[in-house]
């Protein structure tokens, strides 16, 4: 199993009410993963998140809670789809330094504080490829004040197509 590459394994009714075990992650050649629709619930397991490889994770229309993870190890990451859950807490800014992340789903979820360095982590030779970032239907009641202002760097966000709050 280590060498799977594609999971898929979408809107299952045999997973309904089940959890993520911590066990995939070690299925360290993962590049795909989709578990979207099925009604999982408890925390997004941390092991999920050390997966290099992985360059799209759709967790999407569950009933997944708890926080989002503080660091990772994504190098890989393109999409992050994590939209339509019970995730509570901060958005990390760990998630504005995954150079390969282009799309970030996180809206429709309960999250209440976005970190400093989702857009910007004040590298302004940074290659963050981020072009949508959709965190709307949230608890989100500020901005952190690099956000109320144009960073010095916002030049770096002209492929930014997308960005809901």
């Amino acid at each position: 199993m280590q060498s799977l590459t594609h999971l898929d394994i979408t809107d299952h009714e045999y997973f309904t009410e089940a959890t993520i075990p911590s066990e995939i992650g070690k299925l360290s050649s993962l590049t795909m993963l989709d578990m979207s629709h099925n009604g999982l619930r408890g925390n997004l397991p941390t092991e999920l998140f050390d997966l290099a490889s992985l360059e799209l994770l759709n967790l999407s229309r569950n009933s997944l809670s708890g926080s989002l993870p503080v660091s990772m190890e994504l190098a890989s990451l393109r999409e992050l789809d994590l939209s339509i859950n019970s995730l509570t807490g901060t958005i990390p800014g760990a998630f504005g330094l995954q150079e390969s992340l282009e799309d970030l789903y996180l809206d429709y979820n309960k999250l209440s504080l976005i970190e400093h360095g989702l857009l910007s982590n004040g590298n302004e030779t940074s290659s963050s490829q981020l072009s949508t970032v959709s965190l709307s239907f949230n608890e989100i009641n500020s901005l952190p004040t690099n956000y109320v202002r144009l960073p010095s760097d916002f030049r770096r966000y002209l492929t930014l197509t997308l960005l809901l709050i």
